[in-house]
Formats: C-alpha cells, sequence, structure tokens
C-alpha cells in the first residue's frame, strides 16, 4: 500500500469533511451507504476512502458518547 500524495489525501480529506456535514444535518447513515456503494462502483477509491472514514468516525463517535453517558449515569445515581 502506498502513501497518499498531499493532492489525494486533500481529496480524501474533503469527502470525509462532506459526509460528517451530511452526518450532522440529519442524513441517514443508509443513504451514506449507498452513496459509498455507487463511489465502489465507479471505483473512485479516494471518495470511498473519505466517506468510510467518516462513517466509521461516526459510529466511533456515537459509541463513545454511550460510554460516557453511563459513566455519567453512574456517577449521578451515587
Amino acid at each position: 500500500m502506498r502513501k497518499l500524495s498531499d493532492k489525494e489525501q486533500l481529496i480524501v480529506d474533503d469527502y470525509f469533511r462532506y459526509t460528517i456535514d451530511e452526518i450532522s444535518e440529519g442524513i441517514p447513515k443508509y443513504v451514506i451507504q449507498d452513496v459509498l456503494q455507487h463511489y465502489l462502483d465507479l471505483q473512485d477509491y479516494l471518495a470511498c476512502a473519505g466517506i468510510k472514514k467518516a462513517l466509521m468516525w461516526f459510529d466511533f463517535d456515537k459509541e463513545l458518547n454511550c460510554v460516557l453517558n453511563e459513566i455519567i449515569n453512574k456517577n449521578n445515581n451515587r
């Protein structure tokens, strides 16, 4: 696996930011997954990398918030 050029990394980062914005605006995850499949079909792997990164970030962020809420609730019930 080769390292991305600066230009390629900017493309990945742009798709990441666009996808995070879409998720933040309430676009359902399944729609984003459909978009990811579209770019896979087009073999646009830089776009795929950015979208996949955003989906993974979103899933991690959601899981982290659940864990933090559990900790806060435990502390409030003491």
